[in-house]
């Protein structure tokens, strides 16, 4: 009878102490689009970055080769993102934007440490 109940208390402690886990995000995926030195000019540069489920984020190259890696979080309809460039890693690059979960589009401004700024848009699968 105790080994039944010592039993059922350990099930019932680990059955409500496991983490479940979170529902990927809408966003882990492929992104490309535009990006811009400056913020009068509208965005015509190519953009590539992958997000990761575990919110890493990889710049990548318009041949897939990674440029550069970091992290990435979204609060709301506000997405924040940072990374850093595997040749120069005293270059740290800030994303700021607005994701349009309807469009499935992030559009926003980007800063470097070396505080050039620009603007960015991005579309997921494209």
């Amino acid at each position: 009878m105790k080994l039944t109940c010592l039993s059922a208390i350990i099930a019932c402690t680990l059955l409500f102490s496991c983490k479940k886990d979170d529902a990927p995000s809408p966003l882990a995926g492929s992104w490309s689009g535009k990006l811009s030195k400056g913020t009068e000019a509208p965005p015509v540069g190519s953009f590539y970055m992958k997000l990761g489920s575990d919110h890493s984020l990889k710049r990548l190259e318009s041949d897939g080769d990674i440029a550069a890696t970091g992290t990435w979080k979204v609060t709301g309809d506000q997405f924040t993102a940072q990374y850093k460039y595997l040749d120069d890693p005293t270059i740290v690059v800030f994303l700021t934007g607005t994701y349009d979960s309807k469009t499935n589009a992030i559009t926003g401004s980007w800063e470097n440490s070396y505080e050039v700024k620009g603007l960015w848009n991005a579309q997921k699968g494209k």
